[in-house]
């Protein structure tokens, strides 16, 4: 379902970068749409049991976030990618 325009906004590469963040198990695709209603996501292709993520979160806002995935059945097969 549509649901209008967005207009990203990045911040400076140099402060914040764009990362890539791949996750499995049963929770990925909740998690990641948790995720895509943040400030910084950008974008998601979710499957049954996967999921990507392209966000730009600041290093202090992706410490709650990791620290939050710990309460969900996901794993990260790689850190992130940028």
């Amino acid at each position: 379902m549509w649901k209008g325009n967005t207009a990203p906004i990045y911040s400076g590469m140099r402060l914040t970068l764009v990362k890539i963040y791949y996750f499995e198990e049963k929770d990925a695709p909740l998690y990641t749409r948790i995720l895509c209603q943040l400030p910084g996501a950008f974008s998601a292709i979710i499957e049954l049991g996967k999921a990507i993520l392209v966000a730009q979160f600041s290093c202090s806002y992706e410490k709650h976030i990791m620290r939050q995935a710990d309460t969900y059945d996901i794993e990260m097969p790689r850190r992130y990618y940028i």
